[in-house]
């Protein structure tokens, strides 16, 4: 019987055009080939595999066998059809052991927007002259918009 032990983890949002990792590892298996297939792993399914190598490119599909047991795979320039169920797999002379992932694609980034908070009036004289202008710009906010382009939110105060 072969035990495979796998952590799987990729970010809790991925968005179109961006990229996505994925760590496998498996037990008893440095030598052994191993691919990355999405629904059955037969045929076309099979995305990506090492083949006796240890780093492979196959379009937007990338895998790295570091020879312990553990390898990577990277998909590129993601794309909304790429959602669904993934495995990695190691090939055993009896039955092959996979590993299955799962991957969300999302048209935009959904991290929350900071909330902007603005001071109640006050009785007490400004010490602003009355054509100054302060402005304020908050950090960005992670993510990646369709297009490609960072995503970030700009907020303009007007103190008068």
């Amino acid at each position: 019987m072969h035990f495979l032990s796998a952590v799987a983890s990729p970010p809790s949002q991925v968005v179109v055009g961006g990229h996505v990792t994925f760590s496998c590892s498996f037990s008893w298996a440095s030598t052994n080939n191993k691919y990355f297939c999405k629904e059955t792993c037969s045929g076309e399914d099979i995305l990506v595999e090492t083949k006796g190598s240890r780093n492979v490119n196959q379009g937007r599909y990338n895998i790295t066998d570091y020879g312990s047991g553990d390898i990577t795979v990277t998909i590129k320039d993601l794309k909304k059809s790429d959602s669904g169920t993934y495995w990695c797999g190691v090939e055993r002379s009896i039955k092959d052991s996979y590993q299955e992932v799962h991957l969300t694609v999302t048209d935009v980034c959904m991290s929350p927007i900071p909330s902007i908070h603005t001071a109640p009036p006050t009785t007490k004289p400004s010490t602003v002259p009355p054509t100054s202008h302060v402005f304020t710009t908050l950090p960005n906010i992670p993510g990646t918009s369709p297009n490609g382009s960072k995503m970030f939110l700009t907020s303009t105060k007007l103190m008068l």
